[in-house]
């Protein structure tokens, strides 16, 4: 690496990793589609039920090839290099590069297979039990609860809020959040150890003009790992390393770095009211481009059915341009990456 990693690096490392996801989560929405397809009323009865129930295994296994095809390659390299992510090429000499954990590709892995076989049930379930109550027929209802798999995608991890609700996030984001948390942390880990090489009691804290208002209050400045005085804050007093909701927290964009005083700032602070307005605006940017992905995914779904997807392409294009206008309105960078599914 010749310097640290920009926010943008870092996220383009990420996403290699989640679009190797979703191109397997594209594969097994099709495998489901393909077991599916091809069937009319009068196929649907209790014997074809507990048919395609005793094949589940034949089809979990080939679910389990999908995902084990799984490249590892851009996992780990998003790994390694978030271990130098924060640090001027001329402290770099002071990481020692550990094994790569590969918890989280394990656990994408696991938590995929069981996903899609849960994930076959309910769609065979749905369109079994509406067709034989009478109450809708076998192409209606098969497209319906594909789509609506497609939607909500396969379930990563489910969440207890405390108001006693239940939440479902699904396994792309899941991926999505995990790998960039680890690679934060993996940075941040390794700026403490360049300070305490370097000698050094200072560091200063990245920031982005779309950061959480939160934490805008504390990104772009320099901080005091131990003590504080009038000129310098405390870092871990002002910005909460180390919790959930503080820098390097979960979904937490932020690192810090290593400061030796005499050094050129790399970063600035932003004004709170701007950036609350670009927090806002890429939040609904990323809703859009999630949009587009679903749109594609139920494209491909329904084409695989073996049933006309006129109206799921129509809303592809759609969003593409809402997403586009919305872009060019409020002069945002389009991320392609982000809409693109294989």
């Amino acid at each position: 690496l010749n310097s640290m990693l920009s926010d943008k690096q870092m996220l383009y490392l990420a996403n290699q990793f989640v679009n190797d996801y979703i191109e397997a989560e594209g594969q097994l929405f099709d495998l489901i589609a393909n077991d599916l397809k091809g069937y009319n009323d009068d196929d649907i009865n209790d014997d074809w039920y507990m048919g395609k129930v005793l094949k589940m295994g034949a089809l979990i296994s080939i679910a389990n090839s999908v995902i084990k095809s799984m490249p590892s390659s851009s996992y780990n390299n998003a790994i390694k290099n978030s271990f130098f992510a924060n640090l001027r090429k001329k402290y770099q000499d002071t990481v020692n590069i550990p094994k790569v954990d590969k918890t989280i590709l394990r656990n994408v892995k696991t938590n995929a297979l069981e996903a899609f076989r849960q994930g076959y049930l309910d769609v065979l379930n749905q369109a079994y039990s509406s067709v034989i109550s009478g109450t809708s027929t076998y192409d209606i209802e098969i497209k319906k609860a594909i789509t609506q798999l497609v939607d909500k995608g396969f379930t990563g991890a489910t969440y207890v809020r405390k108001d006693g609700s239940i939440v479902n996030m699904s396994l792309e984001a899941v991926a999505r959040r995990d790998i960039l948390t680890t690679m934060h942390q993996n940075a941040n880990d390794h700026s403490l150890n360049a300070c305490k090489q370097l000698g050094t009691n200072y560091v200063e804290v990245s920031s982005h003009p779309n950061a959480r208002p939160e934490h805008a209050l504390w990104q772009g400045k320099l901080y005091m790992l131990e003590g504080s005085t009038s000129k310098y804050q405390n870092f871990y007093e002002a910005t909460k390393y180390g919790s959930v909701d503080g820098l390097g927290g979960v979904n937490c964009k932020h690192r810090f770095y290593p400061y030796v005083l005499g050094d050129k700032r790399a970063f600035d602070t932003y004004d709170l009211k701007e950036n609350e307005k670009l927090y806002k605006l890429e939040q609904q940017q990323r809703a859009n481009e999630r949009a587009i992905r679903k749109w594609k995914q139920k494209a491909n779904a329904v084409d695989t059915l073996g049933q006309d997807n006129t109206f799921y392409k129509n809303k592809v294009r759609e969003w593409q341009k809402r997403n586009s206008d919305f872009v060019k309105e409020h002069g945002l960078t389009r991320d392609y990456t982000r809409e693109f599914i294989i």
